[in-house]
């Protein structure tokens, strides 16, 4: 309260008197000269304060200046401490946080951003106004082009759509299609973002069962949405292959369905360019394409966008007056031009030899620590790889030994593919440091294998 300027703190007592009934309605107001008497004050500030009061109707003007009480319901009697919260439980800290899927500290450079942000900041005239609800012309262009020639993609810069996010993405494109289809098959089940938004938008959610292939779901499944990753490296089972791809074009082809792809994950392959997308191998008119550079660029970076068949594109033109962008401009532009000049092209050169190197150094330090009671699956690509501990304890009990010893790890029900006796775990390794890997598994190897 003492911060507070004087004529505030006076016109809160004020208005806590007539709020409280002790000074009651009708009652006479002392005069501007004889309140800034009796309170010291001067009579500037007690006309601050009577003003504010008649302003919000605490007070009235009455005959040669009188201000009396206006007539009003007592709002409270008395003031109730406010509740304190209590403190939340203070989480273990771990020292080795392998479920967090952030990115390398050395695997981007900050200098090279800056540089293009800098560039913006110089164009005052677009940042001064809103961005387009399409997003940016010159983001959308580079985003074509990229496209085209990283994922064999099929579009001009006027089909696609940028945002802050998959989700948000995701919102937009389940209020355009809810007319057309009530239903979404989801090939994968742990994808828990998408499952959601659909849910949440009415939509009814099928989820693959765990023995179910794509050739199972296309067999089944009538005329629906189909929302597939076919690039998540990470998988045990690996990308989808070009006749599965095939498959789904045919079946989208016959039922009238339409395939959301999510390429989540695609830029970081180990090994040659990644498999060319599904909305590149058809005529572009059955795939909504979803892409996102979050695994390439810091996560911080809210930046995805979709590309929209003919027909749903039209609609959402139709409905752009809806809509309002959420991606920051400034940042739009400072990836367009980070595209135009052949840095996104560098970096993700960059990232696929650092995280392929990293993962050898995993593997290398996690059979040196457990030896044949641990096995490591090969990644194609990303920043995640899975180990199958033979264990008979749970896997609950694994994870609180795990976070006692310093190590994080991601928290997913049984996955398909592990065998009896045997419990694996999704490791993010991005962000750890190579160095930390062989102490990371020691402390592992320690709390496991006890």
């Amino acid at each position: 309260m003492g911060t507070l300027p004087l004529y505030m703190r006076l016109y809160r007592e004020m208005r806590e008197k007539i709020e409280t009934g002790l000074w009651p309605a009708g009652m006479k107001m002392l005069s501007v000269r004889e309140q800034a008497g009796t309170l010291g004050v001067s009579k500037f500030t007690v006309e601050r304060v009577y003003g504010q009061l008649a302003a919000e109707g605490y007070i009235r003007a009455g005959n040669r200046s009188c201000y009396r009480v206006a007539s009003q319901v007592t709002v409270r009697r008395e003031r109730q401490p406010l509740a304190r919260k209590p403190k939340p439980a203070v989480p273990v800290q771990a020292r080795y946080d392998f479920a967090t899927a952030a990115m390398d500290r050395e695997g981007f450079s900050f200098a090279q951003w800056r540089r293009c942000f800098y560039r913006v900041w110089r164009r005052e005239e677009d940042l001064l106004r809103y961005g387009d609800e399409r997003g940016e012309p010159e983001l959308r262009e580079a985003l074509a082009s990229y496209g085209a020639q990283a994922r064999d993609t099929y579009a001009g810069a006027d089909a696609i759509v940028v945002g802050s996010g998959t989700q948000q993405l995701l919102r937009i494109l389940a209020g355009l299609l809810r007319e057309d289809y009530g239903a979404v098959v989801f090939t994968e089940r742990e994808f828990p973002l998408g499952i959601d938004t659909f849910a949440a938008e009415g939509y009814t959610v099928r989820l693959a069962a765990p023995s179910e292939t794509v050739s199972d779901l296309i067999e089944r499944t009538g005329r629906a949405l189909m929302y597939v990753l076919p690039s998540l490296i990470y998988r045990s089972s690996g990308v989808m292959p070009a006749r599965r791809r095939a498959e789904l074009l045919a079946w989208a082809e016959a039922q009238d369905g339409l395939i959301i792809e999510d390429d989540f994950d695609c830029e970081l392959s180990y090994y040659g360019a990644p498999v060319a997308s599904l909305q590149g191998m058809g005529d572009g008119k059955r795939v909504v394409y979803i892409g996102s550079l979050s695994k390439v660029l810091p996560p911080s970076f809210r930046l995805a966008y979709m590309i929209l068949p003919p027909e749903l594109n039209e609609r959402f033109e139709a409905r752009r007056h809806l809509y309002r962008q959420t991606a920051s401009v400034a940042e739009q532009l400072a990836l367009a031009d980070y595209i135009r000049r052949g840095a996104l092209t560098v970096q993700i050169r960059k990232l696929r030899g650092l995280y392929r190197k990293k993962w050898q150094a995993l593997r290398a330090a996690f059979i040196a620590a457990f030896g044949e009671r641990l096995r490591v699956d090969e990644p194609t690509g990303g920043i995640y790889c899975r180990i199958r501990l033979a264990t008979e304890l749970t896997r609950e009990e694994l994870y609180r030994r795990a976070l006692a010893a310093g190590v994080a790890l991601r928290r997913e029900k049984r996955p398909v593919g592990e065998a009896q006796g045997e419990v694996s775990f999704l490791l993010a390794f991005g962000q750890v440091p190579q160095e930390e890997f062989p102490a990371a598994a020691a402390a592992l190897a320690a709390a496991w294998l006890r």
